[in-house]
């Protein structure tokens, strides 16, 4: 919470426009986030089902992540096995709102 308070205000101090404060955490973040306990029971169990699939989703995720935030070419391999870990997250985070 801290360090994304920080993130915050730097980014405010060169003239940035203040946003939520989960727009300062950091992509590497995100599964523990999730996964952690309190967070877990009482919001994304009931989306994601397993906290396993959550992590690993996101550790195969980060590799290509990390290639391009750094302007690193990615194959078509690897744009395929991203695609397959964001739709089965995108698959779980519609169906969890889905009354019929």
């Amino acid at each position: 919470y801290q360090q994304w308070a920080e993130k915050r205000d730097k980014a405010v101090q060169n003239g940035l426009k203040q946003k939520r404060l989960i727009h300062y955490a950091d992509f590497t973040e995100y599964a523990g986030l999730i996964t952690k306990a309190d967070n877990w029971d009482e919001v994304f169990k009931g989306v994601f089902g397993r906290p396993e699939s959550v992590r690993e989703s996101f550790h195969r995720l980060g590799p290509v992540r990390l290639c391009t935030m750094h302007a690193r070419p990615i194959t078509k391999t690897e744009v395929m096995l991203a695609s397959a870990e964001i739709t089965r997250l995108l698959i779980a985070i519609d169906d969890s709102g889905d009354d019929n």
